[in-house]
């Protein structure tokens, strides 16, 4: 049964808008419902009719809709856009590099002959070291060596006077070295410490270099046999002359002169 709500007028089941007001029905459920007495004539039998019940068809309203998983879906997606734009662009930066390596690598292998001797012959003129034209380069005489045996004298210029006759020896290593020793003879002295020590000899271990384009010879005491301190470590510079016969030079404390 149905009824309408505004109008309370009841139809039939069949029934959907009220011919009076054209309400929409609701349906009227007799399930539970109080029985009421409609009271007849005297000699009629009391009718026991059921109290009708109405039931409104309610709408059920839908529960919202949980929409923070499209929200996390939606930012994935943006992320994963990003992410992708990013190595993309990455991707293909690297490919434009490589092109340019490519073509630069490409332009210097396709130098044509003439411009890689033009290269090299500039070079060539730059790592060259300049000369001068007028410049008289050194002689050099290969028969001219320091090596062999000499003998000469030493005299101080100091403040003591004092005079050594020496025997050299010297000794070609190669490369230009050059060891050897000098034998030293006191002759003569005004040091205090030393007259008394006039006529001992001392022998001096020495090491040094030739530079044959000045014909100049290095040399430094190195290790001394001198039981009577009568000399010291020193260093000599000595000019080999050009007939190979003289050496003359000087040291610290005084002038050196030797011959064959």
């Amino acid at each position: 049964m149905k009824k309408c709500p505004l109008c309370n007028q009841f139809y039939s089941d069949d029934n959907v808008f009220c011919m009076n007001d054209g309400t929409t029905l609701l349906l009227v459920s007799d399930t539970g419902a109080n029985p009421f007495v409609i009271p007849t004539g005297d000699n009629q039998t009391t009718q026991v009719v059921s109290r009708p019940q109405f039931s409104a068809q309610i709408p059920i309203q839908n529960a919202p809709k949980d929409n923070s998983k499209w929200l996390f879906l939606v930012i994935g997606v943006l992320l994963a856009s990003v992410v992708g734009m990013g190595a993309f662009l990455l991707t293909r930066g690297g490919e434009k590099d490589e092109k340019k390596e490519n073509v630069n690598q490409n332009a210097k292998t396709e130098n044509t002959p003439t411009e890689n001797t033009n290269r090299a012959e500039n070079d060539l003129a730059k790592n060259t070291p300049k000369t001068n034209p007028t410049a008289e380069q050194p002689k050099i005489n290969p028969n001219l060596n320091p090596a062999g045996s000499w003998s000469g004298h030493w005299n101080s210029t100091g403040t003591y006077r004092t005079y050594f006759t020496a025997s050299v020896n010297l000794t070609d290593e190669g490369g230009g070295r050059m060891s050897g020793s000098i034998i030293w003879n006191l002759q003569s002295t005004n040091n205090p410490k030393k007259t008394d020590k006039i006529g001992t000899s001392a022998t001096e271990y020495v090491q040094g270099v030739y530079n044959p384009a000045n014909r100049r010879v290095t040399l430094r005491g190195v290790r001394k046999d001198d039981p009577y301190d009568i000399i010291i470590y020193d260093s000599y510079i000595l000019t080999l002359a050009e007939n190979n016969l003289t050496m003359n030079g000087r040291s610290k404390g005084g002038n050196f002169s030797l011959k064959r």
